[in-house]
């Protein structure tokens, strides 16, 4: 899903480059990294089973490294008339699991009763994952500079960059037994990221980022929605070409 997401807004850089200048530097790139995501609350809403619910806090793991990869790729589009800036189309691919083992404060309403105590999260959540992705799909402006100027300026390169966009969600969760799982349009996502590019030859440079992300995600489970902050620190590294 994440691939046809990102044709699609490829195709619209592409028409974009096609009313501008016929001299232009387009760059693609690679990368897989980890994420962190801090401590959250989750809200489980069930309308029917007279259930509010604030869970706090909830624990996530990434499990970056464990397949399917925390990975991403990007299309950028070098601006002519001022080469420093860039506009890009970027994917990330984030996974988050909730330690449903861990103690947590439940507050709210539950089968219509008034509850505050503390508990193992799994006696009420037994699963609660976003992870075939909290999938960022983001438009992003990019700035460039050089850390050496002269003969060497373009060897090694500090890039920033700030982006917006939806992100798709595929959340799977078990709420008192009940099993759900789906893809769905999340909610609206925003990166900060800052990062080197080395050139090792013509054309060919390696990548290393750290990105900050955050998205607010409200996603369906069995009987109604659940609502977590997702605050995530990334760590990145590949390689990118420019042509």
């Amino acid at each position: 899903m994440g691939r046809r997401v990102l044709v699609a807004l490829v195709a619209g850089f592409l028409l974009l480059a096609s009313c501008a200048p016929a001299r232009a530097d387009w760059t693609i790139a690679a990368f897989l990294g980890a994420g962190g995501t801090h401590a959250s609350s989750l809200r489980i809403e069930q309308p029917a089973s007279h259930t509010a619910l604030t869970f706090e806090p909830i624990d996530y793991r990434g499990e970056s490294f464990t397949s399917p990869v925390y990975y991403g790729y990007r299309v950028g589009w070098i601006l002519p008339f001022a080469p420093r800036l860039a506009v890009e189309a970027e994917f990330i691919h984030l996974k988050v699991f909730a330690d449903t083992s861990a103690i947590t404060t439940a507050r709210g309403i539950e089968h219509g009763q008034m509850v505050g105590r503390r508990q193992r999260l799994d006696h009420t959540v037994q699963l609660f994952s976003i992870s075939h992705g909290a999938n960022f799909v983001l438009a992003n402006v990019v700035f460039r500079h050089p850390v050496v100027r002269g003969a060497v300026s373009d060897r090694v390169t500090v890039s920033a960059r700030a982006g917006l966009g939806p992100t798709v969600a595929h959340a799977e969760s078990t709420i008192a037994g009940a099993f759900q799982e789906q893809y769905e349009l999340g909610s609206l996502g925003w990166q900060l990221a800052a990062g080197l590019e080395i050139r090792l030859m013509k054309g060919l440079h390696a990548i290393g980022e750290y990105k900050l992300t955050r998205t607010n995600q409200q996603v369906s489970v069995s009987g109604g929605e659940a609502q977590t902050l997702l605050r995530t620190n990334h760590l990145v590294f590949g390689a990118g070409y420019r042509f």
